[in-house]
């Protein structure tokens, strides 16, 4: 029954995971202090469209995946964590659909 249940939270897991990157979702990118994190989740948590956020702390990456028809242009994303006094690199910015010419600073 333990192995039952194990399974069944790890294809939950799963699920989300695959939610959260759909290929139809937008994921952008950012180099970032392990101390920003925080505030910048904070930042972006009454944000409409934003899906979800994940750090991985060895890299120093801070991946948004977002739905780009619901949010809008990223530019409210960069205006959120500019606002908040978050210290942060573009590194990419993969858009669905793409933002075109619009903002090129803030776009990979």
């Amino acid at each position: 029954m333990r192995i039952v249940g194990q399974l069944i939270v790890a294809a939950l897991f799963w699920a989300g995971t695959a939610i959260a990157n759909d290929g139809k979702s937008s994921k952008m990118v950012l180099k970032m202090d392990k101390e920003q994190v925080a505030v910048a989740q904070k930042s972006l948590a009454s944000i409409k469209g934003i899906k979800s956020t994940q750090y991985d702390e060895k890299e120093g990456n801070f991946t948004i995946f977002y739905d780009k028809p619901t949010l809008g242009c990223c530019s409210r994303i960069h205006g959120a964590l500019r606002e908040a006094g978050v210290k942060y690199t573009l590194i990419s910015n993969e858009e669905y659909p793409s933002c075109k010419g619009k903002h090129k600073e803030e776009h990979s």
